[in-house]
């Protein structure tokens, strides 16, 4: 079924009427609207910056090798928490990673 720029996105395969009301909410009603949308933020996962560049409270993508990491169970169960350890060519810099699961 071809779909015109004026169609309802509850027609689009996979908005059924939950997704169709919290996209109403955002003044989304047609594709157009669907297509026109922009998002909150634009991050650049194409270029990769190196662990010298880092700094706080901005957003970065790197390429890095995990040196050394563990995982902690939480409290709750299943959640878990992995420190790590990554580098690159420039350092090496310690994360948390928060997770839902444990695997």
């Amino acid at each position: 079924m071809p779909y015109g720029l004026q169609t309802n996105v509850q027609m689009i395969k996979g908005v059924g009427p939950q997704r169709a009301e919290l996209l109403a909410k955002r003044g989304i009603h047609t594709l157009e609207d669907l297509l026109g949308y922009l998002p909150f933020r634009y991050e650049d996962r194409l270029h990769f910056s190196q662990i010298k560049d880092v700094r706080p409270n901005n957003i970065f993508t790197l390429r890095v090798r995990v040196a050394s990491g563990q995982a902690v169970r939480s409290m709750r169960g299943r959640d878990a928490i992995y420190h790590l350890l990554v580098q690159d060519d420039t350092g090496s810099l310690p994360l948390q990673i928060f997770s839902r699961r444990l695997s």
